[in-house]
């Protein structure tokens, strides 16, 4: 009888010893590929999900997304848990090009011109990339759709200035002015999951119920007078009705991201200047193609090269709502400046700390930014220190590039270099949880591309442009516009 127990509980022992080896290896298996998925865009989609689910068998679905939070967490990734419940699919099934409606448009399409041949030519990259529908909408005050489930091409032709125009009466009358707050209100809606869409438009700034004055008399100087007077307030509420419009969206769909794409074309038509006054010009002028979807979508177009080889494609912008990635960091030894420990580095600790004589103390950190590079590296400078926040005010950064022999001990491999030094002379430092962080800031060009007075038209600017980005970057950025993070800890020396 003891030797039926004794081999019993042996046998128990011995396939409780397979049945939980086997799950720790399934278990490591799910971690593996839980990493690939989301280190390929910094997202996991519907389908990747289902892979995910297929490769680990949970009791539950909830125990599911638990299980594949913590790792995601562990992995040092901060991912809402309502993402994973409902993640969104990486297909590109539905997509809508809408063209903005009006007068300032006209110019654009006044014979063939390079404007034509670039929506012709984003139709023809994108058209083998949507397996649903594709339709072509013009959008001024109403939305009015030319097609759907037949060749985007097909409607890209009916972009003449005719079609900007609607008929009254048996005549051609050009249409009033579109409000840009309520077309980008418009075309969020059509935005989800499956469906992504590209907006047309000059987005020029156009302040209502401004009007073109006969400056030769005074009551019409002083209306410019006041006019001019209003324009900034004017201009700053513009910004936060645009804020409040993605804001909005980004409560009901909170994996937004947002391609701004810059380009230019001849222009031969009727411009409208801010107060209203029509010039008859024939030049090159900018317009913008907003591609608008969810992080996965425009992860996917962000990787489709043939975008910038667009006729005239000169500059892009990009928005995200996207999940602040951690990053892996192995702190250099020794001190460049200074001394400390290295027996807590493997921790991101620097111990024992102290200053040079001089009253300086520098080190390095190496910094792996493989994850975002991808997305990020065209349009964000990450050499530039303005686009780093760190928490504590005695120390300053400088980025450089990792030197090619450089050897780790602690990550795999780095991106970049951080020298962060004390921006004071200091006899003793103080204990400090450091945390630095990466942001996307507006680029530079649409500084450069944007203008505050239009009355002599200039190819190169867009009336309100920075009012309008900034509108859109400040929604992005009450969501957090914290791309990637990293901390350390540095303990001074005890006496």
């Amino acid at each position: 009888m003891y030797k039926k127990s004794l081999f019993f509980a042996v046998f128990v022992g011995f396939v409780c010893l397979v049945a939980c080896g086997k799950k720790d290896e399934e278990l490591k298996n799910f971690q593996s590929l839980a990493h690939k998925f989301y280190s390929n865009d910094g997202s996991l989609s519907r389908e990747e999900i289902d892979s995910l689910k297929n490769s680990f068998k949970a009791d539950s679905v909830d125990a599911f997304i638990d299980t594949l939070h913590k790792i995601l967490t562990d992995m040092g990734l901060s991912i809402d848990k309502k993402i994973l419940e409902n993640p969104p699919s990486e297909q590109l099934r539905h997509f809508t090009l809408v063209v903005e409606r009006s007068q300032s448009m006209e110019g654009y399409v006044n014979g063939a011109t390079e404007f034509q041949t670039t929506l012709y030519g984003l139709i023809s990259d994108l058209e083998n990339e949507f397996s649903g529908e594709q339709r072509v909408c013009l959008i001024g005050r109403t939305m009015e759709c030319k097609g759907k489930d037949a060749s985007l091409e097909r409607y890209t032709r009916i972009l003449t200035a005719d079609s900007l125009k609607i008929s009254e009466k048996g005549k051609k009358k050009s249409v009033d002015g579109s409000d840009l707050n309520a077309v980008l209100d418009t075309v969020l809606t059509i935005v989800n999951d499956s469906t992504m869409i590209a907006l047309v438009s000059d987005f020029i700034f156009a302040p209502e119920n401004f009007r073109c004055l006969d400056e030769k008399t005074k009551q019409g100087q002083d209306l410019k007078k006041r006019q001019e007077q209003d324009l900034d307030n004017l201009m700053a509420q513009q910004e936060i009705g645009i804020k409040s419009v993605f804001a909005k969206k980004l409560e009901k769909f909170n994996h937004l991201s947002v391609l701004v794409l810059q380009f230019y074309s001849n222009f031969n038509g009727d411009y409208f200047d801010k107060n209203d006054c029509k010039k008859k010009i024939n030049q090159a002028r900018p317009y913008y193609i907003w591609l608008i979807g969810s992080d996965l979508q425009i992860a996917k177009l962000l990787k489709n090269q043939k975008l910038e080889q667009l006729k005239n494609y000169k500059n892009k912008a990009f928005f995200s709502a996207a999940n602040s990635v951690k990053i892996p960091i192995e702190i250099g030894y020794p001190a460049i400046e200074g001394n400390f420990s290295s027996s807590e580095l493997r921790n991101a600790i620097i111990s024992n700390a102290k200053p040079s004589k001089n009253g300086v103390f520098s080190f390095s950190v190496y910094v792996d930014f493989s994850k975002i590079l991808e997305n990020y590296s065209k349009f964000l400078n990450f050499l530039d220190s303005d686009n780093y926040k760190i928490n504590n005010a005695d120390y300053q950064l400088e980025i450089l590039p990792v030197e090619p022999a450089h050897e780790f001990i602690f990550i795999e491999k780095a991106t970049h270099k951080l020298n962060i030094n004390t921006n004071q002379k200091q006899e003793f430092l103080a204990d400090a949880e450091i945390k630095i962080s990466l942001h996307n800031y507006l680029p530079e060009w649409v500084a450069l591309s944007s203008s505050k007075d239009d009355s002599a038209v200039i190819d190169s600017t867009t009336f309100g442009l920075n009012y309008l980005l900034g509108g859109v970057y400040s929604a992005f950025v009450s969501k957090g516009n914290n791309l990637a993070n990293f901390d350390f800890t540095i303990k001074r020396v005890r006496k």
